[in-house]
């Protein structure tokens, strides 16, 4: 599992489970992830003038064990974000992070992988 933490006028920061950083394959996957939605989360934050004072996604990767070749079945991201919004808000900014993240997208829908000769 990988957190991304970002305390508003603030870095992002990105840690393992270990609190370690991110050093495989699998963690800079997840890492693209998560960065990608908060950078989407940054711009309709400011956007929209919402008064965020952090926010936090949690990704974790579900391997699966049956297939060959081997692939991930899935990836799960929670989001926590503190400040003054409502629900309604809070809800609409996890959508936003995930509809404007094009890194999800080509995840969930696939592309191909081409290995090209010289």
């Amino acid at each position: 599992m990988l957190t991304l933490k970002k305390e508003m006028r603030q870095a992002h920061q990105i840690k393992t489970v270990s609190g370690e950083a991110v050093h495989s394959p699998t963690d800079h996957l997840m890492s693209a992830v998560a960065m990608c939605m908060a950078l989407t989360m940054d711009a309709v934050i400011a956007r929209d003038g919402l008064m965020v004072t952090y926010y936090q996604l949690d990704v974790a990767i579900e391997k699966d064990p049956s297939s060959h070749p081997r692939r991930f079945a899935g990836m799960d991201v929670s989001i926590v974000i503190g400040g003054e919004l409502t629900d309604q808000q809070r809800k609409k900014l996890k959508i936003m992070a995930k509809r404007g993240c094009v890194i999800g997208h080509t995840l969930e829908h696939g592309m191909p992988v081409r290995l090209k000769d010289e």
